[in-house]
């Protein structure tokens, strides 16, 4: 079965994506270039960094690769986030190729034929389709 991640707070992450966009690369995506620079403080922004890793935005060692440099581009952030999204949720993709395209329901299904999980869904998990704002293409 799939062990597929999630955030606890989509707005934060759209947030977060949006202010990359705006600041400069820096050598280290840390915990004071996300307070100081992007000036988001607080739980939900220090537990979006881990997922920021997942995406493939941010290296394991904090900086930022060539995906997180392609996001910032806008002719290549719709490209860069899908790339992402379908990497990080390749056993959906591999369910449904078109899943980006999918009713929420229908999402939601393939999510608990993969992982074994709940028909119930506590928050709102990040898909493709919660990021295409983030990448300013909603």
């Amino acid at each position: 079965m799939a062990n597929l991640p999630y955030v606890t707070s989509v707005g934060t992450l759209e947030n977060m994506l949006t202010k990359i966009k705006a600041a400069a690369v820096p050598s280290s995506f840390s915990q004071e270039f996300v307070e100081k620079t992007l000036l988001m403080k607080g739980g939900t922004a220090r537990a979006t960094m881990p997922f920021m890793k997942k995406m493939g935005i941010v290296a394991d060692d904090g900086t930022p690769t060539d995906l997180y440099k392609q996001f910032r581009n806008e002719k290549k952030s719709r490209g860069a986030i899908a790339h992402s999204m379908r990497t990080l949720y390749a056993p959906l993709f591999a369910m449904h190729e078109h899943l980006h395209a999918l009713p929420d329901n229908e999402v939601r299904g393939l999510i608990v034929e993969a992982t074994g999980g709940e028909k119930r869904f506590p928050g709102d998990e990040a898909d493709a389709r919660d990021l295409q704002g983030a990448s300013g293409h909603g």
